[in-house]
């Protein structure tokens, strides 16, 4: 891996990268904390391996049979068949991210999601908040299995009567349908969050 400053990086442009990262981690002790930046960015990753493989499944089947009605993959999207694989797999790099936090050494994990707006279907005047990685039916309640708390940090600036206005707080409970009880006894809200990093 590359070396940002005193930390370890690396930049993630296949699956197999990060489970190679697991896989070295699981068997060392050098590193006492763990951040993927951002889940995703991972999922988007592992969405375009999925297409790209049908893809090219559907492409040799025509060339086998080219008389086949047989409708290429949609080259940049999901389809209905895709998500299951897709959650599978990502839950079970997401399950060997949890063992690095609950096996010796005890890492800290840290994973980061992205938040985005679209028109609510009630009232499409207004925006409804979107939290990625999208999470489908009952894979939203795994969420509260495989981490230990789930917060939403606001961060940002914006002018209040011509003065610049600075925001930096942690909502300590479960947003949209990422649903887990914190199993710490923390405030429900933390001010200042990154104050010492």
């Amino acid at each position: 891996p590359e070396l940002l400053g005193n930390l370890d990086f690396i930049l993630l442009s296949k699956t197999s990268m990060l489970r190679d990262a697991l896989e070295h981690l699981e068997n060392s002790e050098d590193y006492w904390a763990v951040v993927v930046d951002s889940l995703w960015s991972y999922q988007n990753i592992m969405a375009q391996e999925i297409i790209d493989a049908e893809l090219a499944a559907d492409t040799l089947a025509l060339q086998k049979n080219p008389q086949s009605r047989k409708v290429l993959h949609d080259p940049d999207l999901l389809e209905q068949r895709d998500w299951g694989r897709i959650l599978h797999r990502f839950w079970v790099d997401v399950s060997r991210l949890q063992h690095l936090a609950i096996t010796p050494p005890y890492r800290h994990v840290i994973v980061t999601c992205q938040l985005g707006e679209r028109p609510d279907p009630k009232d499409p005047k207004r925006q409804e908040m979107i939290y990625y990685p999208m999470l489908r039916g009952a894979w939203q309640t795994l969420v509260g299995l495989h981490f230990s708390l789930v917060g939403y940090l606001e961060a940002g600036s914006y002018q209040q009567r011509g003065e610049v206005v600075f925001k930096n707080r942690l909502y300590t409970f479960p947003q949209g349908n990422y649903m887990a009880k914190s199993r710490y006894d923390l405030p429900p809200v933390i001010e200042m969050p990154t104050a010492g990093i």
